[in-house]
Order: C-alpha cells, then structure tokens, then sequence
C-alpha cells in the first residue's frame, strides 16, 4: 500500500525493511502467488474456499482457446468469487478482464460447479488416492454454505482483483461498478526484504473497512433486496408447504442443526448453545408466519429469522446469511426444507415425479414411503403426507411402511371406500404374513429409479 512502512523491531531498535517487488524478489505470479492464495484463501476476504484455478474450460463457439482464469472461489453466501492475480501494478484494463470472466463464470450450475471442484479436489490428491467422486465435491460445496446451492446466487459473482498496486483508471471503474450494485473489491500487496526475510503484507484498498455499509448505492440496495426476497421465498413456500399438508404436530421439538449455518458462525454458536441447551431449540406450531417459538424465551419466530437471532446472540455480528428451513431439524433428523419435500429450487414442491413413479408400481408389487423418497430426494414424511392428502396418487394402497404393514394414516380418496387394502393388495397378488407384504414383492428406490424415465400410460 502507498505510503506502508515496514520495520523490523528489537528493544530500542527499529530497522526499516527494503520494499521491493516480488519479481526481484524471484516470485511468480503462478507458482507462487498463486500458491499463497490456494493455501491462505483469506487473502481474497473471509470464509471463501477455493473451488478451482486456472480454468478455461469455457466452451467458446469459434473453439479458440479460451481465456485463463486464476481462481475461482465461493464464499458462505453461495457466491462464486472470481479473483484476477497480478505479480505486479495491474494494467488499467484489469477490470475489464475480470468482469469477462465474472460473465463466464455466470453460467455455472450447481451440478457443473461440482464437476469442477471435483477435478480440483481429485487433482491434489496424491497419486493413486481414490479420486473425490461429484457427489462429494457436491456436500463439500453445500456444506461450505450451510445448505444447497442457489443457482440464482451462483450467477451473481463477486469479483476480486490482487495486484501490488492499482492505476487511478482501475480505482474509478472499480468505484463506479460498485455503485452499479456489482461487488468488487482491490486487495493490494508489497513484498519487503528484510536482513533474514521476505515478507509479505496484504491489504483490502476497496471497499474501504467499517466504512462500507455507510456507502451503499441504490443499485446495492436492490440487490440486496433481491436477494432477501430469493431467501424469503424459499423459507415461505418450505412453512406453506408444511403447514398446508400438517406435516409437522404442534408442539413437535425441534433442534438447530449448527452443521447447516456458515462455517464460520459454528464453532462460537457450538459453544454458547452448549451453554444451554435451550438455546437451539424450538417447538413448532402451524403458523405459516412465526412457526417456531424459541425455548429460550418463548417468543415466535421464523426458521431464519431465529437462526439469525442465534448467529447474532452468539458471535455479536448481525445479518448472517442463511437458508432457515435447513437449519432446523426434527429428532429424526430431518430438516424443514426435506419435511416439505423438496432439497433444491425455489419453488413449490412438483410432485409430478412421484406420481409418475406410482404409476410404475405394478400390480403383485409394493414399495416404500422411504423407498419413493429416495427416488425423488425427498423425505419419507413428506411422501407420505403427500400421498395421504393426494387425488392423483395412482394406486396409494401399493404403498406401505418400511416393513411392508398398511400405515395407520392410509385412506382411500372416496371416503365411502370401506375396502381393506390388504385384501386389494392380495387380489393383485402381494402375498402377505402376519400383516406384512412379502419382501421378494418389494420395488426398492434402485428399482424406482430405473423407471423414472418410464412415461406412464
């Protein structure tokens, strides 16, 4: 930074250190800047993770050779962040190179982001060591978040660009594209020589510490209010859904699940609630608008809005992002989001893929509530909450419990049907001991996946 100044201190003597740039220093911007940042990811802001570096796999019409980017992050928000490494001064059209790459990156999935952080993972891994499978690049991304990732968040990157110093051109655009609402941020760096070391100090430029929240544009605002109403929507249609279906009794215990909050909330949120227990729990009521009402003071509140509440009691920091519904869990260990049936999106549930997966049950076969959930990602309570309540569940009857008994919650849709589902089921060719559906007729979730792509008839 302009005007730092470095010393080396010992009692009643200070020795200036000499600055120097890292290329006399012998540095690279690859191998080790680069390196540095892979290895202290703080450098680029708080609690990112590095999901890849030097990509280019962009996949260009004309089949060029596509540009390089340096590192790609992902902070606790759900944002990817796309960092632009210089070695030295940035040239004037930095940011322009950034925001190409900001662009490209845009367009990642949730799925094509595992992909990727899947190769990385795999990729610094020693040889021979099992290579990190998707899936679990995939729970390693959601876990950085405390949930699932939100594709509408993934397209809204944040830029970050690191050099030793920035031209008055970079710091103005940088300026100007932060009052447009885009979120970018300058972090500079000097290297000093020293009589046995060299070291290196790092420094946020913009946007300048404490000061920030004081100078928000507009543009910002609105942003900012997008983004609460994508989490608000996606917490609303969670309780609509539970309480609409009953799925939860009143006054069920519920318990906060500090795995699903940002990773660096849980450690100090661990501690105050183990302080009393009380702390991370609620009971549930069906109230669409204050659902949980918090032990600790009997006050209502919803699944964020009380994560939040944790998060600010135990840390003192306000304005934890958050998904709520996958914070708060039941003592079977299902969250809110998976009582309501669906794990991804933002949307109501489509049960479409169930319906069409009971279709596929065929007669002298049954399957499984828990069996039907694994299928389409769901839970087992919700499927059958679902299924009780549904008219266009085809042939219910054909599913029961885990052991193979009739639920106790089973109806037929006609509520004049007094038929015993037992003797439908025998009629079809189930066979039956003590109540119980022989195994051997079973469909099991493998057997409903492979009919997924079935169309029905």
């Amino acid at each position: 930074m302009a005007g730092e100044l470095v010393f080396t201190v010992q009692p009643g003597v200070a020795q200036r250190a000499k600055s120097i740039s890292l290329a006399q220093a012998g540095f690279r911007e690859r191998s080790d800047l680069q390196e540095w940042i892979r290895a202290n990811p703080e450098i680029l802001g708080s609690g990112i993770k590095i999901v890849t570096f030097e990509f280019a796999d962009w996949q260009a019409r004309d089949r060029t050779a596509a540009d390089r980017l340096d590192l790609l992050g992902l902070d606790e928000e759900g944002r990817l962040v796309v960092a632009e490494l210089k070695r030295g001064p940035a040239p004037d059209t930095v940011e322009m190179q950034a925001i190409k790459y900001a662009a490209y990156a845009s367009r990642f999935t949730p799925e094509t982001l595992a992909e990727r952080h899947a190769q990385y993972l795999s990729s610094m891994r020693n040889t021979g060591s099992e290579r990190v499978t998707v899936d679990g690049a995939k729970e390693q991304l959601d876990e950085h978040v405390g949930g699932e990732l939100d594709p509408e968040l993934l397209g809204q990157p944040r830029i970050v660009l690191v050099a030793a110093s920035f031209p008055p051109q970079v710091t103005a655009s940088t300026v100007w594209l932060t009052e447009m609402g885009i979120k970018i941020a300058l972090v500079e760096f000097n290297a000093y020589e020293t009589e046995h070391d060299i070291i290196l100090t790092v420094s946020q430029t913009w946007p300048v510490a404490d000061i920030e929240e004081f100078t928000v544009s507009p543009r910002e605002v609105a942003r900012r209010a997008a983004d609460e109403q994508v989490r608000r929507r996606r917490e609303t249609n969670a309780v609509v859904t539970l309480v609409a279906e009953g799925t939860i009794e009143d006054d069920e215990v519920l318990t906060l699940d500090v795995g699903a909050l940002p990773a660096t909330t849980r450690e100090q949120v661990a501690e105050w609630v183990a302080e009393s227990p009380v702390r991370g729990q609620a009971t549930w009521r069906n109230d669409r608008r204050a659902p949980l009402i918090w032990a600790e003071n009997d006050q209502p509140w919803s699944p964020t809005g009380l994560a939040r509440e944790v998060i600010a009691r135990a840390t003192g920091r306000q304005g934890a992002v958050i998904q709520g519904p996958r914070a708060w869990m039941t003592a079977s260990g299902e969250s809110l989001s998976e009582l309501a049936g669906f794990r991804t999106g933002v949307g109501t549930r489509d049960w479409s893929d169930l319906h069409n997966l009971l279709g596929q049950v065929q007669p002298g076969e049954w399957t499984s509530y828990g069996d039907l959930a694994s299928a389409i990602d769901s839970s087992a309570r919700a499927v059958g909450m679902h299924v009780q309540v549904c008219e266009k569940c085809p042939a219910a009857y054909r599913v029961l419990t885990n052991n193979g008994e009739i639920s106790q919650g089973f109806t037929w849709g006609d509520p004049t049907d007094t038929r015993d589902p037992v003797e439908v089921l025998e009629n079809e060719g189930v066979s039956f001991t003590d109540g119980r559906a022989s195994p051997a007729q079973r469909v099991e979730a493998p057997g409903l996946k492979q009919r997924q792509a079935v169309p029905t008839a």
